[in-house]
């Protein structure tokens, strides 16, 4: 019997779905992926942690009670967010190597009389950003939303605390806000618009 095998058929599951959304042959390309050896399309040392965290994230997901649009939404940002990571590597981009994919040590926050345990931050994002889409009823919004999941793995400028207003941000402003801020971000800046951190951030995490 192969576990592994049975173990990634969650993945493979919420892939198979988002494919509706982003169209079967970029699904069958990201579902190959993840459904192979673990970093087989991002190299250097966090490639394989990444890829590891994707796939047990979205296998975790995948066994919870979602009705099949909810798996549709998921899996597409899972598609939609590999697609880019793999595009990045390719491209030269490297993933940040501040942790972020590892498991912090034991800490004693303040608020807190016993140790907490903490997951890597990565894993925390990743879940966050999926449970996000579960229930966005604007679906153009996801290559956005995948976008943001992939290119916050890129930049260690990102602090969790920033990432969390981000996936709250992106659940509250609409489609059609996303496409003006794009454009006028992409098209206009810099000189039709002024230098702000809010200008900055948005190109730099979801486009």
């Amino acid at each position: 019997m192969n576990i592994k095998k049975e173990e990634d058929e969650g993945i493979k599951s919420l892939v198979k779905l988002g494919s509706e959304i982003t169209g079967p042959a970029l699904g069958a390309v990201i579902g190959g992926m993840l459904g192979g050896p673990g970093g087989a399309a991002i190299g250097g040392a966090s490639g394989p942690l990444l890829t590891k965290e994707i796939i047990e994230i979205g296998n975790d997901i995948a066994e919870r009670f979602l009705s099949d649009r909810e798996k549709i939404r998921i899996g597409g940002v899972i598609i939609y967010a590999y697609d880019k990571i793999r595009k990045k590597w390719a491209a030269g981009e490297k993933l940040r190597d501040d942790g972020f994919f590892e498991q912090p040590s034991i800490g004693h926050p303040a608020c807190a009389e016993i140790p907490i345990i903490e997951r890597p931050p990565a894993e925390e994002v990743i879940e966050g950003i999926l449970l996000a889409v579960q229930r966005e009823h604007e679906e153009n919004k996801l290559p956005f939303v995948g976008n943001l999941l992939a290119n916050i793995f890129f930049d260690s400028e990102i602090d969790k605390t920033q990432i969390d207003l981000l996936i709250k941000f992106a659940q509250r402003i609409s489609f059609r806000q996303m496409c003006i801020l794009s454009f006028m971000c992409l098209r206009l800046r810099p000189q039709s618009l002024p230098k702000s951190l809010s200008i900055d951030m948005w190109i730099k995490c979801f486009t």
